[in-house]
C-alpha cells in the first residue's frame, strides 16, 4: 500500500445490494441486458430495474466474483450484486479499476461447490485501498 494511502471496506463506501431473479424463460426480448452471475447478459429484456453507470460483482455460479461496469439501463438479476451511493470519498473510475484489477482476491471470497457463490458479508469487508 503506498504511503498516504488508508484502507476501507467496500462496504464503508457503498450499498451493496442483490437483484431480482429473472427466469430465463420470463426474459421477454428486448434491449436490457440481464446481468445474473455470468460474465455475459443472460439475455435482453425489454424492462429494467437498475440504472446504468454502476458497477456490478457476480454473486453466484461458475463465474462468480466476475466485476463488470455496465453503462446502458439493466437488469440487475437475484445472482448479482451492484453497487449504489457510492461515497464522495472514491472516484467510481478508481474503484472500477481497483476491484477489476483484483477480480483474482474476489473471486477467491467464494463459498460451496454445487452452486459456489460469495456472501454478501464477505463482499461487504472486501478492502480498499483508495489514494
Amino acid at each position: 500500500m503506498a504511503e498516504g494511502w488508508k484502507q476501507i471496506t467496500l462496504g464503508q463506501i457503498a450499498r451493496i445490494e442483490k437483484g431480482e431473479q429473472l427466469n430465463r424463460l420470463d426474459i421477454h426480448p428486448g434491449e436490457f441486458p440481464v446481468w445474473n452471475g455470468g460474465i455475459t447478459p443472460s439475455g435482453y429484456h425489454d424492462r429494467w430495474n437498475t440504472k446504468g453507470g454502476a458497477i456490478t460483482i457476480s454473486e453466484g455460479g461458475a463465474s462468480c466474483g466476475f466485476v463488470n461496469f455496465e453503462t446502458r439501463n439493466f437488469w440487475l438479476g437475484g445472482h448479482c450484486y451492484v453497487l449504489k451511493d457510492l461515497s464522495d470519498q472514491i472516484d467510481q473510475n478508481f474503484l472500477f479499476h481497483f476491484l477489476k484489477g483484483n477480480e483474482s482476491k474476489i473471486m477467491r471470497l467464494r463459498v460451496g461447490s454445487g452452486l459456489p457463490n460469495i456472501q454478501l458479508g464477505d463482499i461487504k469487508r472486501f478492502k480498499i485501498s483508495p489514494p
